[in-house]
């Protein structure tokens, strides 16, 4: 995910290296506005100033900021460029105040030879910050220093978001609406991030055209399509057809900001499905957890539960809340009902992951669609622990599938309703453990096809 604020320098670029103009795809309705990037940042003149460029939400503002940035301080790396967001420039502010520090708050702004200030709607309705803001704006602008904005609103609709005169001075430079690329730039989007992740396996080129006549609005949630499909290759460790894709897709796990920049862990080959003769075991542990969101690498697990088995009956229950180091969002407060205040005492995950780990032992693993469970267990047990998770694992829906082939959506709640199994405070993971331990033992009596 992207800092709030970033000087750019080297390190930067490194960091967000595809955050270049090279990377950013080019076509008829963004050509214009591209090439007027790239003359500001190579400040070819000044007659630009401010740059204010509009557009949606996931259309790459943010992308030409950097961009703009990054070749700027390639040409000259003595200048000195700021990118902030407006929300980040509000807290700042704010803090100032409190620490009675303003002047040093202004003079780091002062100082710029560039700044690059994203979603300066996020000033409405904060005038002490739109009076400083404006007092920076008129001593960069009068010392002829570059000045690029972004916002999701039209400057001819920004009255009543912020002051008349910040409106005014973003007339002085040119503005630029962010467009929809056209289909054939969205498929080279598409193809360009999967150039980028490199997955293990090719992505079918219907998927990348389904997704690219899907996602019609909003260029980040159509990459972030692509990232859940590369995810599941992974997984599967096979190419994910279009009717595979589009169930995936259908199924919601698109789920907010969460999954925009999520970056991708492989699977342990140790970790394989359990061959033996009865295919069913007895004694297992069923795991479930809840995250904030579907990166290891970028999102924390913020409950852990689990149930141990032997010999079909429950011996043991494992349930506890976790404290992330990052506040959970609304998003997720409204999927798992796990709220700020209900995890204020919790312990960390450095200080659960051993314990947990002396639960399970070389217990099989049973859950549904572990893989994404194992994936973020594995992460913190190498993290923490300097060790994998070498447990054999069972994958329920999986095991749904090929019982269920005429089913369009595998769903977890969905399969316990057909089975009769209650679903309230579903979402929760003891409570996941419980449905999916239910419908493992359902799939038992059933039996699977002879071809399993």
């Amino acid at each position: 995910m992207t800092k709030e604020k970033n000087y750019i320098d080297a390190s930067f670029i490194n960091d967000y290296k595809h955050y270049s103009f090279d990377d950013f795809i080019k076509c008829d309705s963004n050509n214009e506005l591209v090439n007027k990037c790239i003359v500001v940042a190579e400040m070819q003149e000044n007659k630009c100033n401010p740059l204010y460029i509009y557009g949606d939400r996931g259309m790459g503002k943010t992308h030409l900021l950097f961009a703009i940035g990054s070749l700027a301080y390639k040409n000259n790396t003595k200048l000195r460029i700021l990118y902030v967001t407006g929300e980040c420039f509000c807290k700042e502010f704010i803090n100032s105040i409190n620490s009675d520090s303003i002047e040093c708050f202004k003079n780091e702004y002062n100082n710029l030879d560039m700044l690059l200030i994203d979603n300066i709607d996020d000033l409405r309705g904060k005038e002490q910050t739109q009076k400083v803001f404006l007092e920076i704006f008129n001593m960069l602008h009068e010392q002829k220093k570059q000045i690029v904005v972004s916002s999701r609103i039209p400057m001819r609709n920004m009255k009543g978001y912020v002051d008349d005169k910040i409106r005014s001075r973003c007339y002085w430079g040119s503005n630029y609406k962010i467009e929809l690329p056209d289909y054939l730039a969205r498929v080279k989007i598409l193809k360009n991030q999967e150039k980028m992740n490199n997955p293990k396996y090719e992505i079918d080129e219907n998927v990348i055209n389904y997704i690219a006549n899907s996602d019609k609005t909003n260029i980040r949630e159509m990459i972030s399509s692509l990232k859940i499909v590369i995810l599941q290759t992974k997984i599967r460790r096979q190419k994910v057809n279009l009717e595979d894709a589009k169930t995936m897709l259908t199924l919601g796990f698109k789920q907010s900001k969460d999954i925009e920049n999520m970056e991708f862990k492989n699977l342990g080959e140790e970790v394989s499905f359990v061959e033996n003769d009865e295919k069913f075991v007895n004694s297992y542990v069923v795991l479930d957890l809840e995250t904030t969101g579907l990166s290891p690498n970028k999102n924390e697990i913020i409950e852990i539960a689990a149930i141990k088995v032997k010999n079909n009956k429950v011996l043991e229950v494992y349930n506890k809340l976790i404290k992330p180091d990052n506040d959970i969002s609304e998003f997720i407060t409204s999927i798992t009902d796990i709220s700020r205040e209900m995890i204020v005492n919790a312990p960390k995950i450095n200080e659960v992951i051993k314990e947990f780990n002396d639960f399970i032992k070389d217990e099989i693993i049973i859950g549904y669609n572990i893989c994404f469970d194992l994936n973020f267990i594995s992460d913190k047990s190498v993290k923490y622990l300097g060790r994998d998770i070498n447990n054999k694992y069972i994958d329920v829906m999986k095991l749904v599938k090929k019982i269920f082939p005429q089913i369009k959506h595998y769903k977890q709640t969905d399969i316990a309703s057909l089975f009769n199994i209650d679903t309230d405070s579903a979402h929760r993971a003891l409570k996941d453990c419980e449905m999916c331990k239910c419908i493992y033992e359902k799939i038992k009596i059933i039996g699977l096809p002879k071809e399993v």
